[in-house]
């Protein structure tokens, strides 16, 4: 019966990601929470660890298509963020062929490989309008909402876990802190709120951050909570938006969940000790990364310039694992030469929404502060936790912005005197050449639709 409703479900949300491609995106960043809640209550999804994942790809897909069937294949030519980002993965592939442990280097690349083509190649793709990236950030919000809804109610919980029966073992409390902080940045930052009737708004809110705020307490993931709370405050001291709400509802579900999740509190405490936090932070993050650090810079010139090879941080000679930190391991594994790529991949997709959110109105601006506080909040988190093919909604959100070129292109049209709508068919639209006799394959977009 389970199996049954969960393919209802996928169904439907294969038919939302076509009619809304954007969608595809926000479903994508709460992966790892949606994956923890079908493996906890799906026996066919807890029976294939991959299943959800190959689901996840299906959605980009089918969005990708839309947007394809929608625009024509120029699309699918990169831009941008999205262009040096490829560019970036591609030269960490390349150093296989220099790399110290090149067998090492070959297999966790294999194994990333169809993880980035998904959200690299194709997640940025599906968004190429602010309706797209609105709906991105709604139905992230309505999915880790209603995960954690299923979770906290239904789950069984051990520890600051979640119990997976069909796999018998416990999740990774993280992974879900991080879809979590997720939620709490969009719902507070970006203008889902306006897509609910008036009523519902407020109720929702609260409900999601008392979600939010649950989830919290009872995973007690530090990072996570720390930067998510910090970016959210960070960005609210800069747009000045929910400058009296934030700080009452978080005080007040704070209270609340301490109140009903005494036990929780009261297990996680010592997490939050000086002493326990120092240790965490010398030994695994800071401890590791010096150690892979100094093999690096006492490598040849080459090496130092070139890097040591991808994920040669694996090796039980250097490290047996990844070192935590993730610009300290681009810098020692790809060299000096993929560090400037990746910190060109970040700048450049800030100056991208910065820019374009100066030249927008309101709405907009939301919408491209969402995008940079989220990025803000991802790579916070790569310097305490994961590896850089690990990462990857934050090569996501790097790449996402190239649509900004195409929004900036319409917006600079737009004061020519065009409506969006024409300026996006000017921006987007294949040529003549290129549309079959007799079929018109220009249509109304979702962009034209916004705010008239």
């Amino acid at each position: 019966m389970l199996d049954l409703l969960f393919g209802i479900v996928v169904i439907g949300a294969l038919g939302t990601c076509y009619a809304r491609p954007g969608a595809a995106v926000g479903l994508l960043l709460s992966g790892f929470a949606l994956e923890q809640c079908a493996q906890a209550f799906v026996p066919l999804a807890g029976r294939n660890n991959s299943l959800v994942n190959y689901i996840l790809a299906l959605f980009v897909a089918i969005a990708t298509l839309r947007q394809v069937l929608r625009f024509g294949v120029r699309v699918l030519f990169p831009r941008g963020p999205m262009a040096l980002s490829i560019v970036f993965l591609a030269y960490c592939y390349l150093t296989v062929t220099w790399s110290i442990f090149p067998s090492v280097t070959e297999n966790i690349l294999l194994e990333s490989l169809p993880y980035v083509l998904v959200f690299v190649g194709l997640a940025p793709l599906t968004v190429q309008s602010e309706q797209d990236l609105n709906d991105a950030f709604f139905s992230l919000v309505i999915a880790t909402t209603t995960t954690f809804l299923l979770l906290i109610l239904f789950a069984e919980w051990g520890g600051r876990s979640v119990y997976l029966p069909y796999g018998d073992f416990y999740s990774n409390p993280l992974a879900l802190t991080q879809a979590a902080g997720a939620s709490l940045i969009c719902v507070t930052l970006s203008p889902v709120l306006r897509r609910l009737p008036r009523p519902l708004g407020l109720p929702f809110a609260l409900v999601t951050l008392s979600v939010v705020l649950v989830a919290f307490v009872r995973t007690g993931s530090r990072g996570q909570i720390v930067s998510s709370i910090a970016t959210v405050l960070f960005f609210v001291a800069i747009t000045k938006r929910g400058i009296w709400f934030l700080p009452v509802a978080l005080s007040s579900i704070a209270l609340l969940g301490t109140s009903l999740f005494e036990d929780e509190v009261r297990a996680n405490r010592l997490r939050w000790s000086g002493d326990q936090m120092r240790r965490d932070l010398t030994e695994d993050r800071i401890g590791s990364a010096q150690q892979l650090f100094e093999y690096w810079s006492s490598s040849d010139p080459l090496h130092v310039l070139f890097g040591l090879g991808n994920s040669i941080s694996y090796d039980p000679r250097i490290l047996g694992g990844y070192p935590h930190v993730v610009p300290v391991e681009v810098l020692c594994e790809e060299g000096i030469v993929g560090a400037l790529l990746f910190a060109a991949c970040i700048g450049l997709s800030v100056h991208y929404a910065i820019k374009a959110g100066l030249s927008s109105n309101g709405l907009t601006r939301q919408l491209f502060t969402t995008v940079l506080a989220l990025m803000l909040y991802e790579f916070l988190l790569t310097l305490k936790q994961g590896s850089l093919l690990g990462s990857r909604t934050f090569l996501t959100l790097v790449s996402l912005p190239s649509s900004f070129v195409v929004l900036s292109r319409i917006l600079s049209i737009e004061t020519q005197g065009e409506t969006r709508g024409q300026a996006l068919h000017r921006t987007l639209a294949p040529s003549p050449a290129s549309k079959r006799p007799g079929r018109d394959r220009s249509q109304p977009t979702a962009l034209s639709a916004i705010r008239r």
